[in-house]
């Protein structure tokens, strides 16, 4: 008899995550992948058929908002989202601005976008996250990749305030998967008055959170 491969909740490879997601919850695969970037999420997984984005960078990709995708209410059975984690930028892709060519502050920007404050991306993932309770069907999966940030010298816990939004809505948190950064991270510089000191330890992980629509009778 076979030994069963051992799914965990901790990884260093997003591949393998993805992989570990895809068996436990949605063995034929994601129907949709809200927020597709670059496509990540799919190096060694299935492509959904269902993929968006707000500046897309294939043909198979359609152009679309997360808060409002073109699909039939309750009309697939999983989603996956990515948003991106970062404020502070003063151009790049983020949102709702009326310059969205000129250059972000950060490599991490230019290459993710971000939000010009904690508030603006709240209120992405709140409705990023109306959005997927919408297109899903009743006990439909929904994973969610974020990652907790500091903001304004404070330690802002993302997942924390998605798990309870999702739950505000019909969603069920059903596991919590952590993706470990295992590059090596840069030191802070300095600043030029030579007093900067490291407040908080430095993020080195991201969450994959996974949800199931409740039923409603």
């Amino acid at each position: 008899m076979r030994m069963e491969e051992l799914l965990k909740s901790v990884y260093s490879s997003q591949d393998q995550l993805i992989s570990a997601i895809i068996k436990l919850y949605v063995p034929a695969g994601f129907d949709c992948d809200m927020t597709y970037g670059r496509g990540g999420f799919w190096r060694t997984a299935a492509r959904p058929p269902h993929c968006f984005d707000i500046l897309p960078t294939a043909g198979f990709v359609v152009k679309a908002d997360t808060c409002k995708l073109p699909l039939v209410s309750c009309s697939i059975t999983s989603a996956i989202f990515d948003l991106p984690f970062l404020c502070y930028v003063s151009g790049g892709r983020a949102l709702d601005r009326p310059n969205p060519t000129s250059k972000p502050d950060s490599v991490m920007s230019q290459r993710f976008g971000g939000y010009w404050s904690y508030e603006e991306l709240s209120e992405h993932y709140r409705g990023t996250l109306r959005e997927a309770n919408r297109i899903l069907k009743p006990a439909g999966i929904l994973a969610v990749k974020c990652q907790d940030i500091i903001y304004n010298h404070h330690i802002r816990p993302t997942h924390a305030s998605i798990i309870q939004w999702a739950s505000d809505l019909t969603f069920r948190l059903t596991d919590i998967l952590i993706l470990i950064n295992s590059k090596k991270i840069l030191p802070v510089l300095a600043a030029k008055h030579g007093r900067q000191r490291q407040q908080h330890a430095r993020i080195q992980h991201s969450y994959f959170l996974i949800f199931r629509k409740n039923r409603v009778d």
